[in-house]
C-alpha cells in the first residue's frame, strides 16, 4: 500500500497501525477521516478528520526513539510540535497534553495533586480540574455551570463549551436510566446525535477557540434520562 508516496508491502513494516497489518488498530484520532461515498476523488463529500491522537491512543509513544533515522528525518510534526520527546508517536501529529499548561496558569509552580490534579476541585464549585480545563471555566471560580440541558416536545439536548485543545482528551456524555449504569453515547447510536459548532463560544483568554457540542436524543428514545460529562483522567 501506498502512504505518502512511500510504498509498504505487507508484513515488511515495523511500529505501525496500518489496517491489515500485524498488530493494527485504530489509533483513536480525534476525527477520523471519511472518504463519504468511498471515493475521494469526490470531494464535496469528504471529511478529511483531525489527525491529533487522543490521550488512550496506541500510537502514542510507538515510534523510534532516536532523532535523524530514516523513519523520521524532522524534528517537529506538521503542526511544529516537537517530535522527539521520548520515543515519538506514529502519525503526523505528535501528542501533547495541553492540561499541565492550562493548570499552571491559575497555580504557578503547584505539584500538590489535592490541588492541581485532574480530578481535584480545589474552590469546591462541583467541577473537577479536567472538566474545567474542557469547558475553559476557571477552577478558581466559586460557582460555575458551563453545562446546559435544554428541552422541548420532541428532544432533549446536553451542550457543553468544549476547547479546541481540549478534544485530544475525549471528553464525552454518558447517559443513564437508572443513576447506576452509565453508557457514553455515540453519534448515530441509540437515537442518539451529536453536533460540534466550531468556536461557536469565540476565542478562551489564551487563545484557544471554543466549540459548542450538543448531544441530543429523542425524547421518544427514553422515557427516564441522566446524562453528565466526562473524560477519562490520568490521576
Amino acid at each position: 500500500a501506498a502512504f505518502g508516496g512511500v510504498t509498504v508491502e505487507p508484513g515488511s513494516s515495523s511500529n505501525n497501525l496500518i489496517e491489515g497489518e500485524p498488530g493494527a488498530a485504530d489509533p483513536l484520532f480525534v476525527e477520523d477521516p471519511d472518504a463519504g461515498d468511498g471515493d475521494w476523488s469526490t470531494t464535496a463529500d469528504n471529511i478529511y478528520g483531525d489527525l491529533r491522537l487522543t490521550f488512550a491512543s496506541p500510537a502514542i509513544n510507538m515510534g523510534v526513539s532516536t532523532s535523524g533515522s530514516s523513519a523520521n528525518t524532522t524534528t517537529n510534526d506538521i503542526l511544529g510540535n516537537a517530535r522527539f520527546v521520548g520515543p515519538i508517536d506514529l502519525g503526523a501529529v505528535e501528542y501533547f497534553d495541553p492540561y499541565p499548561a492550562w493548570i499552571d496558569q491559575f497555580y504557578p509552580n503547584e505539584t500538590d495533586p489535592a490541588i492541581v490534579g485532574e480530578t481535584a476541585d480545589p474552590s469546591g464549585n462541583g467541577l473537577s480540574n479536567i472538566l474545567s480545563f474542557i469547558t475553559d471555566t476557571s477552577p478558581l471560580a466559586s460557582s460555575a455551570s458551563p453545562i446546559t440541558v435544554e428541552r422541548d416536545t420532541t428532544e432533549i439536548s446536553f451542550s457543553f463549551p468544549r476547547r479546541d485543545d481540549a478534544a485530544v482528551r475525549n471528553p464525552f456524555v454518558e447517559y443513564s436510566t437508572d443513576l447506576t449504569n452509565f453508557d457514553p453515547a455515540l453519534d448515530g447510536i441509540d437515537g442518539f446525535t451529536i453536533l460540534v459548532e466550531d468556536d461557536a463560544f469565540g476565542t478562551s483568554s489564551d487563545g484557544v477557540g471554543i466549540d459548542k457540542v450538543t448531544v441530543s436524543i429523542s425524547r421518544s428514545a427514553l422515557t427516564l434520562l441522566f446524562g453528565r460529562l466526562a473524560v477519562p483522567s490520568f490521576d
